[in-house]
């Protein structure tokens, strides 16, 4: 037989991939005539090659189902089902086909052709030599290893984004069981006085917020109220804010807020200016904390009316008096954990009934109205006036529908929470057990002019 030779005379073999040596490949012979059958299997076997031989279209099917096939090397011309149906039989149900050579004797282009059609990757048209065979197998070889390469890379990718899947949905089962409970922690009807009203809307941009608001109980008469919103968003903010409301609701930090005089029975509530003072105190005393946070803190007597707060970043606090009539609170102040030396103010304020206080954590003035106009707190002030002829808790019930319609979808961008609190009537004849414990109010120093 003719070989291959180069210009220096000697044998050119094709080059085999380095990771498919010392592989044994495994090929399907499919030919008729028994004495090319014979020559053909000796010929593969001294090229180190598996050979599985059999006789026509059928047969090689019925091989293909029991073994696996790297390679098909097909006669064109067999009886029973010949190497083209074989071929077409062999693509249409198997994205991970082997390589297919078909041998011919035909070589005529729309043959060939029709060959290629059907899922042929090569052809040898007959006559042929070993040495042409040699490489057509070889080449074939390299096909194959770069499939069964690129088969394995897949089977990982899919592996790795079934195990992200899982635990994405893991992530996604988590995030929805922390919001459930966030949401469980922000005030109901049973967690305040009946002089007392109260609204709110909550809205996380990511699963869970940064930002936190409640009241607790201090006395028959007055509640502490909050408003934090940590910087950021998502779990890490959370995370945080869920532990500045834990410290809040603390029975012993709650001993820090009032203290009860056993001798008199009166309670010396701690100012919000205080209070303020030391959150920043031991926020700023834990190096490995990075983060900051925004604070409103404050003390309402809801039979009295009068109040007091400390402002630590946030927006100023609305005293809506009625449709017509509003004002702002406050005066700013520097967040918590950003300034170790920074002091904090008490501002003074009365709600008289029917009057609502509202505080409101950033993130509502980063959104757009549906027509497209930024919220700016101006146009809050007004929204929220018109608002204020609606009963307070047909109010909470209706903050998602009303912020639905008004405010547009895409603009969500960060968290956010808004806590509204109404003066209800009251009984003007029924005493008070510690009606003079908002004298405690007013630390040495504080201004006692109040915002009316």
């Amino acid at each position: 037989m003719n070989k291959l030779l180069s210009p220096a005379g000697k044998r050119q073999d094709a080059q085999i991939p380095p990771e498919t040596k010392g592989k044994v490949f495994t090929i399907l012979l499919a030919e008729d005539a028994i004495a090319e059958r014979t020559v053909l299997t000796a010929i593969l076997k001294k090229q180190d090659y598996s050979v599985i031989a059999v006789t026509n279209g059928e047969e090689a099917l019925e091989a293909l189902e029991n073994h696996s096939v790297d390679l098909v090397l097909s006669d064109w011309k067999m009886p029973v089902m010949d190497g083209f149906t074989l071929c077409k039989k062999v693509h249409e149900n198997n994205d991970l086909a082997p390589y297919f050579i078909l041998l011919t004797g035909q070589d005529s282009k729309c043959n060939l052709i029709a060959a290629m059609d059907a899922g042929a990757d090569d052809f040898i048209t007959k006559p042929y030599n070993s040495e042409e065979l040699r490489a057509r197998l070889q080449a074939g070889q390299r096909v194959i290893s770069m499939r069964k390469s690129l088969q394995e890379k897949n089977q990982f990718i899919a592996q790795a984004l079934q195990r992200e899947s899982t635990i994405n949905e893991q992530l996604h089962a988590d995030l929805v069981a922390a919001e459930k409970l966030q949401r469980s922690l922000l005030p109901s009807g049973n967690e305040y006085p009946d002089k007392l009203a109260l609204a709110h809307y909550f809205r996380a941009s990511n699963g869970v917020a940064g930002d936190a608001f409640n009241i607790l109980p201090l006395d028959d008469d007055h509640i502490a109220f909050y408003h934090i919103d940590v910087a950021g968003h998502g779990v890490r903010a959370a995370m945080h804010s869920f532990n500045i409301s834990r410290q809040l609701s603390d029975p012993n930090q709650l001993n820090k807020l009032r203290q009860l005089n056993e001798t008199t029975g009166q309670v010396s509530i701690t100012s919000p200016s205080q209070v303020i003072s030391e959150f920043n105190r031991q926020f700023n005393c834990k190096d490995e904390c990075t983060d900051y946070y925004t604070m409103i803190y404050g003390v309402l007597n809801c039979r009295t009316g009068e109040g007091v707060f400390s402002q630590a970043g946030m927006p100023l606090p609305m005293l809506i008096r009625s449709s017509t009539n509003a004002q702002n609170l406050g005066s700013g102040g520097f967040p918590v954990g950003m300034f170790e030396e920074a002091s904090y103010n008490d501002h003074l304020f009365t709600l008289q009934t029917g009057e609502r206080l509202v505080l409101y954590s950033d993130g509502i003035l980063s959104c757009k109205l549906s027509s497209g106009e930024e919220l700016s707190q101006k146009t809050l002030c007004k929204i929220l006036q018109k608002l204020s002829g609606i009963n307070i808790r047909k109010l909470h019930k209706k903050m998602p529908e009303i912020f639905q319609q008004i405010i547009q979808e895409s603009s969500y961008e960060d968290d956010i929470s808004i806590m509204i609190l109404e003066r209800a009537s009251v009984d003007k004849n029924k005493p008070s057990r510690r009606a003079d414990s908002m004298n405690h109010l007013s630390p040495s120093g504080v201004s006692k002019k109040a915002n009316a």
